[in-house]
């Protein structure tokens, strides 16, 4: 099955507070993480059902590198990433998108 792809504005506001972050720091960093996304989103979209359910109905895959992961929620023919979520942060605080 073909699944649309939606990022919801919270996520790539997460993203992109996250990029800034790293682009302090270098701007390879900053665009390896760029990279790394967009690669989990590939993946995701290949194989959703691959990555570990997490709480009923989201799962997570983990961005190689940095210590963020993709949450996601398969619906019926739309994979919504919810979050980009840091491994050290409030780990739930996504679940009211």
């Amino acid at each position: 099955m073909v699944y649309k792809l939606t990022v919801l504005d919270a996520a790539l506001s997460e993203l992109e507070d996250a990029v800034k972050w790293y682009g302090k720091i270098s701007v390879e960093l900053s665009d390896d993480l760029v990279s790394k996304f967009i690669g989990a989103l590939d993946i995701v979209k290949a194989n959703p059902l691959q990555s570990p359910e997490i709480i009923e109905g989201y799962r997570k895959l983990n961005l190689d590198r940095f210590p963020y992961k993709l949450v996601y929620k398969i619906l019926e023919d739309e994979i919504l990433v919810v979050a980009i979520s840091h491994h050290k942060r409030n780990p739930n605080y996504w679940r009211k998108r």
